[in-house]
């Protein structure tokens, strides 16, 4: 971390860490996915940087989950741990579900609920 921002890490900011969250979220795309090997792990650094503000932090971490840089030292591990973060969770695969088949089964998935939400609305209108 000290190469990157030219300090050591006691010295970071919580400026200096929020120019680097912006300069690389809206950067994020252009890599197409090929990340540097030391990025992860910058990341992680600058993550659980005690200077970071917390909004700077859900960014980074929403625009890495978005653009798959893995960050996490295991995304495997149970939720508790990593929570919601699982191998392939954001992506369909080709030989994954047909579009038809994951229609039909979200619209099956949605059917036990549908008669409380529809009781709820008649109860709430009258």
């Amino acid at each position: 971390m000290g190469k990157v921002f030219n300090k050591s890490y006691q010295e970071i900011t919580e400026k200096d860490l929020n120019e680097f969250s912006d300069g690389l979220c809206s950067r994020m795309l252009l890599f197409q996915g090929d990340y540097p090997s030391f990025l992860p792990y910058l990341v992680s650094e600058v993550i659980n940087h005690p200077q970071i503000n917390q909004i700077d932090k859900d960014q980074l971490g929403s625009y890495c989950d978005m653009f798959e840089l893995n960050w996490r030292e295991d995304i495997l591990k149970p939720l508790i741990v990593s929570p919601v973060y699982l191998n392939d969770s954001r992506r369909m695969i080709d030989a994954d579900l047909q579009e038809e088949v994951v229609a039909e089964r979200v619209k099956k998935a949605g059917i036990p609920y549908l008669a409380s939400i529809k009781d709820k609305i008649i109860k709430y209108d009258a």
